[in-house]
């Protein structure tokens, strides 16, 4: 990093810039100022990325033989909730098929 920088303090900088910087420290608030400086990032919630997560977990599971009903227990929503968060993945189709041919 460049001498002039060295000794930049985030009291330096002022509203977002001096959030990040007290948050993530000051080196790895500059590098992120150098690649993404002056252009407008949209930083997700962490709900959003909890939520996605959750999804991702949810078709693994699904892919690994839990039932619908079992897995709107386990997170506490409805099988209606389940069958999205696993059809956005094309998974209930083939549940669905899967079922039909057992019976």
């Amino acid at each position: 990093m460049e001498d002039l920088l060295k000794d930049v303090t985030p009291d330096m900088l002022s509203g977002i810039g001096q959030e990040i910087a007290k948050t993530i420290g000051m080196e790895a608030a500059l590098k992120l100022f150098a690649r993404f400086g002056g252009v407008p990032v949209y930083m997700p919630k962490i709900s959003i990325i909890r939520a996605r997560a959750r999804a991702e977990q949810i078709r693994t599971e699904f892919k690994n033989g839990e039932s619908t009903r079992d897995l709107a227990k386990r997170y506490h929503v409805s099988m209606r909730m389940i069958e999205r968060v696993i059809s956005k993945s094309g998974g209930l189709r083939k549940y669905k098929n899967d079922r039909r041919e057992k019976a």
